[in-house]
């Protein structure tokens, strides 16, 4: 539950929320999943979504098939605890600043994209 001063429409009286205010509401719920879950196919994608991420891109980190992402996002089969974690931890790292855990997975699953030249010299 929230509370948040809004404003409505005098004709109409239709409520109106500003953006960022929505942003930052669905920010809160994805920070609170992650903390707490619960790990259902539901939270699953609200968190994959708040990122945001693919599908594809989901599968290709966790080494899962596409078929297991939709499968564990409709609730059709149980999500393993270490993909639940693996994404609730991207969430929680994306809120606050790039997260490392996104970066390495990325580069890890496809390393072309990651190349770097680096010098050290002494």
């Amino acid at each position: 539950m929230a509370e948040a001063e809004v404003d409505a429409c005098v004709s109409c009286e239709d409520v109106i929320v500003p953006v960022p205010l929505l942003l930052a509401f669905e920010r809160a719920i994805a920070v609170d999943l992650a903390q707490r879950g619960p790990a259902t196919g539901q939270t699953f994608r609200f968190l994959r979504k708040s990122v945001p991420l693919s599908p594809a891109e989901v599968a290709r980190m966790l080494d899962a098939s596409l078929d297991t992402v939709s499968r564990w996002e409709a609730g059709r089969r149980a999500i393993d605890l270490p993909s639940w974690l693996v994404v609730a931890t991207i969430a929680l790292e994306a809120f606050d600043q790039p997260s490392a855990l996104l970066q390495g997975l990325r580069a890890v699953r496809d390393p072309t994209k990651s190349e770097r030249v680096l010098a050290i010299t002494a």
